[in-house]
């Protein structure tokens, strides 16, 4: 499905990525350049092109790559199947793309388009303004599940889940986890999500 709404004003493509039936995988030059890559630097491959999504962003890529059985039929809609996602090059140069894949049967095509800063910039007030209605709740806890919501992009029970496990697993109190949490977006700056990452006990490396 192709978001109905995206605030750029021309389109910018990049590149096209195709994985033929017998897992053989074909990249154009725009995919190589979008990387951080020339031709021949890498085989194309799909572990290749999930090492360069940001980490938290794999996950949404993967589903496009391989819906669920249960979406068989929806994934090879004319429409496809598009995600918002970070690239960060070979030469570490982050950008926010779209990714668009169409399902042909075992086949796949994957299109790049390079979404601008006017774009960037719309999805950051988007999210500080996110984090000031989460902020305004009276629950800690109840705060620090929108700011999780606001930078995760989770539901409100991902959110709660997203804590228990932090609590397990670092053995903190659920409440204190919170207030960590709360504390690490006020104010809201650049780096937000790698400093939650920390107070999560996230590995950014998956």
């Amino acid at each position: 499905m192709t978001p109905d709404y995206l605030p750029w004003t021309v389109p910018l493509p990049v590149g096209t990525c195709r994985r033929d039936p017998d897992g053989t995988w074909t990249w154009t030059a725009g995919v190589f350049a979008l990387l951080g890559l020339e031709p021949g630097d890498v085989v194309p491959a799909e572990d290749a092109l999930l090492a360069h999504v940001a980490p938290h962003d794999r996950p949404a890529v993967r589903a496009a790559l391989h819906p669920a059985p249960a979406a068989a039929d929806a994934r090879e809609a004319p429409d496809g199947d598009a995600r918002i996602v970070r690239v960060v090059g070979f030469d570490g140069v982050e950008q926010v793309v779209l990714f668009h894949v169409e399902h042909h049967g075992d086949a796949l095509v994957g299109r790049f388009v390079l979404l601008g800063d006017a774009f960037v910039e719309s999805v950051r007030r988007g999210v500080n303004t996110q984090l000031a209605d989460a902020l305004s709740s009276r629950s800690v806890v109840d705060q620090a599940k929108g700011v999780l919501a606001a930078v995760y992009g989770y539901d409100e029970d991902e959110a709660f889940d997203a804590l228990r496990a932090a609590s397990q697993r670092g053995q903190r109190r659920l409440r204190a986890l919170a207030e960590q949490v709360v504390g690490a977006a006020v104010p809201a700056r650049d780096g937000l999500e790698q400093r939650l990452d920390g107070v999560l006990g996230r590995s950014t490396d998956a």
